[in-house]
């Protein structure tokens, strides 16, 4: 905790710097903990933008779910977010699948287009999930009201 509010204070100049495996790592570190740090996450708001195309799927994955478990809502980082899993679906993993869906689940982000776009990659990585991960997602697509018939079929046979 005193290391965490420590390192906030030392960070925010510095994160231009980071790379975009540093700052995933960081995001996820703080939600671990969940530190709330308002004005670091600012900044980190600032600094992500820009590095997204930078990212890895599952450092994109770690960055929604931690604004997700931190109960930060950033809704240009989220369209910012949306726009790479779109731009390039295939590079997400099964469980990086799960946490950007459970990430826009948790804020209710109604986006069609990207909810047919996880549906259908979570469909063709399902078997790798397991029932809980099957639950997170079944729990995401009903926070949307967003409905993928071949998706909830998988699932149930997955349950």
């Amino acid at each position: 905790d005193k290391m965490l509010k420590s390192f906030s204070k030392r960070m925010p100049p510095r994160l231009p710097q980071f790379t975009p495996l540093a700052l995933g790592m960081v995001c996820n570190a703080y939600s671990k903990f969940r530190e709330h740090d308002n004005q670091l996450f600012r900044r980190m708001s600032a600094e992500l933008p820009h590095k997204l195309p930078l990212f890895e799927g599952h450092q994109l994955a770690f960055v929604a779910n931690s604004y997700a478990r931190l109960d930060i809502k950033d809704d240009l980082l989220f369209d910012d977010l949306a726009d790479e899993v779109l731009r390039r679906p295939e590079e997400f993993e099964g469980f990086a699948l799960v946490m950007v869906a459970n990430a826009f689940g948790h804020f209710k982000i109604d986006t069609p287009r990207l909810w047919f776009v996880l549906s259908t990659w979570l469909l063709h990585n399902m078997l790798d999930l397991s029932s809980r991960h099957l639950v997170t997602v079944l729990n995401a697509l009903s926070a949307v009201q967003f409905q993928h018939d071949p998706l909830l079929r998988g699932l149930t046979v997955g349950l």
